[in-house]
């Protein structure tokens, strides 16, 4: 799809509004919650459901693999982040993707959700914080209990987005 000019940039755009929508979404309930529990108490009930939502995120990515007869082992969890079809290669700029034996490195240097949480300002960035350091590693888990994801660094703080991942054994 990136061959074709317009279509793409078209796609592009469709993808990162959606994005766009899906930040200022998790912004607005995370910021009603913070308000109605404090900041203790909401902080705690939002991780929880960043990580029932990315549970099921990866569950859902560990069905689609299976149906296609693949098993949820890193490298098919590679391939998938690699596949031309990925919203995220079409809507996220990668700056690389370093692959070793039991472990994966990927470098953004642009989100839309990102973007998203950043146009709320800086209750906005925060919130989004707290998003981006917890969704990976929820979507790794629920896509295999033994993948986990660290956020090494964050777009809207240190400029690039680094997320490892690591199969534990």
């Amino acid at each position: 799809m990136k061959d074709s000019g317009f279509e793409y940039e078209q796609v592009r755009k469709w993808i990162q509004e959606k994005e766009y929508g899906r930040a200022t979404g998790i912004y607005y309930m995370a910021q009603g919650i913070l308000q109605e529990l404090g900041e203790e108490q909401g902080t705690k009930l939002i991780l929880q459901q960043i990580r029932k939502m990315g549970n099921q995120m990866g569950a859902s990515i560990r069905k689609r693999l299976e149906e296609q007869g693949l098993d949820n082992s890193l490298e098919n969890r590679v391939k998938v982040i690699e596949s031309s079809d990925n919203s995220t290669n079409i809507a996220w700029d990668q700056v690389s993707l370093d692959v070793m034996e039991d472990e994966f490195v990927v470098k953004f240097s642009y989100c839309p959700i990102a973007a998203g949480f950043k146009q709320h300002g800086e209750d906005g960035v925060k919130i989004g914080e707290l998003f981006c350091s917890n969704i990976d590693d929820a979507v790794s888990q629920g896509y295999n209990p033994k993948l986990s994801c660290v956020r090494e660094s964050s777009l809207n703080r240190d400029g690039v987005c680094t997320l490892h991942f690591k199969m534990c054994k």
